[in-house]
């Protein structure tokens, strides 16, 4: 361990932060590439980016992944820090990002699976579907259910159907008596309102 670094561990909280501020404007300069590197072990070793990241999502795979994420951005845009205001401050801003960008292409992600569900054989067990995905990242049950229910309610009991009880898209269509295609289109279009509803409603 580095001299910095364990000047860090020993440090209080505000000794810390003071000289991680310190140790990100040398980062900032592009010099020493040991720097940038004592910088991400930082951010890692005391879950600089988390207290941002919770606030958006729960999984521990998922902070895991934006808080990696985060390390790749700080790297990218530590030039864009302005000193004049703290790391950390910055930090939480860009971790937050990561978190969102997480949470978009989550949603995308459901989206292509379901174009790709011409049979309406995927996803299709309780307890396993888009909803509980994006409730267990970024909202709790009842968060979920609040979105939920500013759906219209076409949307909402088409989502409901397929994410809660977990009937195939001909089963959809056949108790709302729509055309398999538009019990379809109503699924993918209430996921694409819900996920935009829950990332929304997250913003500070």
């Amino acid at each position: 361990m580095t001299a910095l670094r364990r000047q860090l561990e020993a440090a209080e909280p505000d000794l810390r932060a003071t000289l991680i501020d310190s140790l990100a404007s040398n980062a900032q300069q592009g010099n020493d590439p040991a720097t940038a590197e004592d910088l991400a072990w930082a951010i890692l070793r005391f879950g600089l980016a988390r207290p941002a990241l919770r606030r958006y999502l729960i999984g521990d795979a998922d902070i895991q992944a934006a808080e990696q994420a985060t390390l790749v951005a700080v790297a990218l845009r530590i030039s864009s820090w302005r000193a004049e205001g703290s790391f950390a401050a910055w930090l939480q801003q860009v971790a937050t990002n990561e978190a969102r960008q997480l949470i978009r292409a989550e949603s995308r992600h459901a989206q292509r699976r379901e174009l790709l569900d011409t049979d309406g054989g995927l996803d299709t067990a309780p307890g396993e579907g888009f909803i509980n995905r994006v409730s267990s990242m970024i909202a709790n049950e009842q968060a979920v259910q609040a979105q939920l229910a500013l759906l219209s309610d076409p949307l909402r009991h088409a989502l409901v159907l397929r994410e809660y009880q977990g009937l195939t898209y001909d089963e959809i269509a056949t108790q709302l008596g729509l055309p398999l295609s538009t019990a379809k289109t109503h699924v993918r279009r209430a996921r694409m309102a819900l996920a935009d509803a829950l990332i929304a409603s997250q913003l500070p």
